[in-house]
């Protein structure tokens, strides 16, 4: 017997489609509307994957840096097949080994949605305190969940919006931070680099659009005098140790577990600090 939610949810992805491909006839608007349309229906798919998955394998993080973490249902932004695999922004993983490794006052997360970075962080780094910054209140209530169900309330604090004079409070301490907040980076960031963030690493996502072209190169340029700046691409290529199960999917579905909901790329930054201390 199928659920009522999944009939509902089953009837406004065919109802969004049905009034996309039915307007009237643009030539000029064609290939937009059946890219928008080829992107609903791959992430309705996504979803189903996703439940399929949480049958299967459960809630657990499969692989990866964050391997055993416990996630929810849904993620509070985005895909979530991904995190539970444990393959999410798989090109980042030689980059949070090393930080892991390293010795810091605090990891600052800014747009942690449902915590995947915070919550991870915080159990392989028993003994630094981290802050999680998400300004979407939905999201937050899943973040304030899972660091509970994770046990990691002693070291994970969820906060709200940052707000960029906020750096500017974190002096004499060397900190993490942990970036992705959709193009905002460029604010937050702007102006000259922060004394807190002079003798701190950051691993920054950057999100170069039409609008707003010129993000990675921008940073990089505000920062390349404090500290040393890796571009990190991502060529949208996952690997990992799949279930028998999975191998039986056909391969569109394969590659769909895979697909983290991104129109565009989003090249990150990984920016370490030339001086570890101050003064």
């Amino acid at each position: 017997m199928t659920e009522p939610g999944t009939v509902s949810f089953h009837r406004r992805v065919s109802e969004q489609l049905a009034r996309a491909l039915s307007s009237q006839v643009d030539p000029a608007a064609d290939v937009a509307r059946l890219n928008d349309s080829l992107r609903l229906l791959a992430k309705w798919r996504s979803a189903l994957l996703q439940d399929a998955w949480l049958q299967r394998e459960g809630n657990l993080v499969k692989c990866g840096p964050f391997a055993g973490m416990q996630l929810s249902q849904r993620s509070g932004e985005g895909c979530h097949i991904a995190k539970l695999i444990g393959i999410y922004e798989q090109p980042l993983w030689p980059v949070l080994e090393r930080v892991i490794g390293e010795k810091y006052d605090l990891v600052l997360n800014v747009g942690a949605a449902e915590g995947y970075y915070a919550i991870g962080m915080a159990r392989r780094m028993p003994d630094t305190p981290v802050i999680a910054h998400e300004s979407n209140p939905a999201a937050r209530e899943i973040l304030a969940r899972l660091i509970e169900l994770n046990g990691v309330t002693e070291r994970v604090t969820p906060r709200g919006l940052l707000e960029p004079a906020e750096l500017s409070d974190i002096e004499d301490r060397r900190i993490l931070l942990v970036c992705d907040i959709e193009g905002g980076e460029i604010d937050l960031l702007s102006g000259a680099v922060p004394k807190s963030l002079r003798f701190s690493d950051l691993i920054v996502e950057t999100h170069d659009t039409q609008s707003r072209p010129g993000i990675a190169a921008e940073l990089a340029r505000r920062f390349e005098e404090t500290h040393e700046v890796t571009p990190i691409a991502d060529s949208g290529i996952r690997n990992f140790e799949a279930p028998e199960w999975f191998m039986r999917l056909p391969h569109l579905d394969q590659l769909l577990c895979t697909w983290e909901w991104r129109s565009t790329p989003t090249p990150w930054l990984f920016m370490t600090a030339r001086s570890r201390r101050a003064g």
